[in-house]
């Protein structure tokens, strides 16, 4: 063989390899196009999923509306009846401090705490001890509701 054809016969090869590089590049770029054409449509929703997405969302968020009015209506009442018990408690500690006991029976009255009237019940009883007497206090809010009750025991004597 000769030198030209030797030349020509590894130009040949050379320009066989290149184009076949060129093709496989081409096919590449090719297959990672469509494989990045395929990733863009997997990466976004169909319009039902949004929807069962958005009704899924829309009950969560009543539930926790729901709740927070529970806990706020909870909270009122829980102040309703801290009140009536501080009401309960001044008026029996009022029975409690004073010189004289009680006299035996039911009195009633009203007292402001908290920017609300309060309305009070105390009845006061003997105990089968004469030297003990039972002081039971019932507070109730405008509406009447009760609101609270407080039991307190107490000497007889005067002193």
């Amino acid at each position: 063989m000769s030198a030209r054809t030797e030349r020509c016969g590894w130009m040949a090869d050379r320009a066989n390899r290149s184009s076949r590089v060129e093709s496989r590049d081409k096919g590449e770029a090719q297959v990672s196009r469509l494989r990045s054409t395929r990733t863009v449509v997997a990466l976004g929703f169909t319009l039902i999923e949004m929807m069962v997405a958005l009704a899924v969302f829309a009950l969560a968020a009543l539930a926790l509306i729901r709740l927070e009015g529970a806990t706020i209506r909870g909270a009122g009442i829980l102040d309703s009846t801290l009140t009536g018990q501080i009401v309960a408690r001044n008026v029996a500690i009022e029975a409690m401090t004073d010189a004289k006991p009680p006299a035996l029976g039911i009195a009633s009255g009203s007292e402001q705490n908290g920017g609300k009237a309060w309305s009070w019940t105390r009845t006061v009883a003997a105990t089968g001890d004469s030297r003990i007497l039972r002081i039971d206090v019932t507070v109730a809010d405008s509406d009447g509701r009760p609101a609270g009750r407080l039991t307190m025991i107490r000497s007889g004597s005067g002193s």
